[in-house]
């Protein structure tokens, strides 16, 4: 029997999609955040750290791949995924799929962002994330 003697950590990950109708930015993030954290005295680069963070994490996929990382055949298959069923009921209106995964090992933000949910939908974009666990 083996046993592991030196550190253990009890990391998590969580991943998240974007949806958009055209290409996404940084600035384009950063003012989304800007908006859904309001005047943010306390904290005021919050916005900019969190889009960054996004920004850094997101990579464009087409969608048969990201059907394929998830072992799904088409958008007509069956599962729990919630954000699979975001995918297949926007992904018409908002074809640029990103998608990307945050670690509560990496930095302050990132865990912040691990441990947290969106849910944010405008004209122009879609972010989802469920919170880690």
């Amino acid at each position: 029997m083996k046993v592991k003697s030196d550190f253990v950590t009890n990391s998590s990950s969580s991943s998240f999609v974007v949806l958009t109708k055209g290409s996404s930015t940084k600035g384009d993030l950063e003012k989304i955040f800007e908006n859904l954290l309001g005047d943010n005295k306390l904290f005021p680069r919050l916005a900019k750290d969190i889009s960054d963070s996004f920004y850094r994490a997101m990579n464009k996929r087409e969608l048969g791949e990201w059907l394929d990382d998830y072992g799904l055949d088409s958008l007509t298959d069956e599962c729990g995924y919630a954000e699979f069923e975001i995918i297949r009921e926007n992904i018409a209106q908002y074809p640029n799929l990103y998608s990307g995964f945050f670690s509560n090992e990496d930095d302050v933000i990132e865990y912040l962002l691990c441990e947290s949910s969106i849910d944010y939908k405008d004209d122009e974009v879609i972010i989802y994330k469920e919170s880690g666990y």
